[in-house]
């Protein structure tokens, strides 16, 4: 595992706030992109806490591999990114190649680097051979160093995967799902497990 982190150098004296990006058209328009955070930022890992504050264009992981395009959301023990990765080939779009890193927070990571937890043992365990194309694949792991009582963070690169059960179950307006699609979902389960 490597730790590192680095951040776009910036030749302006003024330093942009977090939640703006900013970028320019081919016809020299200028585009202001917002993002609002969602998870507790700055609350600190020994408190149970200590989500990661990446920023856009951030580069992480060993030899700065993954650059940092956006979040895909949070939990309550981590926060999940799309970065473009400059070496893997998993998924192609444009000549771009895209992975998700799930960071964990610094009390999570704190516990994984105990022996507490048990995820980094799993997803080792998932990804070994025999590989199931029903269970999810770890690519890579790396610690990325925090910033103030944030703590470091254990991150899992693992493919891009499409939505998840709980959006399903919003779009259908939290109505119960039709039976031969919950038979679907069960048999991925259950092949996941076997």
């Amino acid at each position: 595992m490597s730790s590192a982190t680095t951040r776009p150098s910036t030749s302006s004296a003024i330093e942009l706030p977090s939640n703006q990006h900013f970028s320019i058209g081919p016809d020299g328009q200028v585009f202001v992109d917002l993002t609002f955070i969602s998870e507790p930022l700055g609350m600190p890992a020994d408190k149970g806490y200590g989500w990661p504050k990446f920023e856009f264009d951030d580069k992480i992981g060993q030899d700065q591999r993954y650059t940092i395009v956006r979040k895909l959301g949070w939990g309550m023990h981590s926060s999940t990114w799309l970065v473009h990765d400059s070496v893997c080939i998993i998924l192609q779009v444009n000549d771009k190649k895209y992975v998700a890193v799930k960071a964990l927070t610094g009390y999570m990571t704190d516990l994984s680097n105990r022996k507490v937890t048990w995820e980094a043992n799993a997803l080792k365990k998932l990804s070994a051979s025999p590989i199931s194309p029903h269970c999810v694949q770890l690519l890579d792991q790396f610690i990325v160093p925090g910033s103030g009582s944030a703590g470091e963070h254990l991150c899992f690169v693992m493919p891009l995967y499409g939505g998840d059960v709980m959006s399903m179950f919003k779009a259908n307006e939290k109505k119960p799902f039709p039976l031969p699609l919950v038979k679907r979902i069960l048999l991925h389960i259950l092949r996941g497990i076997a």
